[in-house]
């Protein structure tokens, strides 16, 4: 099992940063390397959706994913349940600095199939790299 731990502070209460982690419909916009998403189905705070990856230069796989979002706990989860990635990324916010600024904590675990064993540093690094870049986006859009 591989395990990546991120954070990020935002500038913004935690009610702006949710606006962007809740949003089911555009989840990717912050995740570059979804490609092609399809809405499989919707169901209260959840959707199962089809995503092509985009993994380097390994090409493209697809993905079968659940994103369900929890608006009391202010966390959504991504369950990957078809594809190179079988596991979780799971986004919390917490407020902080008297709710002034939001923190906002990523966590993956997961395996890869069909991904050599030399390889999968590799992926780790990038993943962990896009999720930083993912926060660090999400951070700076909430000011907006």
């Amino acid at each position: 099992m591989i395990e990546i731990s991120k954070s990020q502070e935002a500038a913004s209460p935690v009610e702006k940063v949710w606006q962007l982690v809740g949003d089911l419909e555009n989840e990717q916009k912050y995740w570059p390397v979804l490609r092609n998403v399809k809405i499989l189905s919707r169901k209260d705070n959840s959707v199962e959706r089809e995503a092509t990856i985009q993994r380097g230069p390994m090409g493209e796989a697809t993905s079968l994913q659940i994103l369900s979002i929890d608006p009391k706990q202010r966390s959504s989860t991504l369950r990957m349940t078809k594809g190179p990635m079988l596991g979780t990324r799971k986004i919390i916010l917490s407020s902080t600095d008297g709710g002034k600024k939001t923190k906002i904590d990523a966590s993956w675990q997961f395996e890869l199939k069909g991904i050599p064993g030399f390889a999968q540093g590799f992926v780790k690094d990038n993943i962990s790299e896009v999720t930083e870049k993912a926060l660090a986006t999400i951070a700076e859009d909430s000011r907006k």
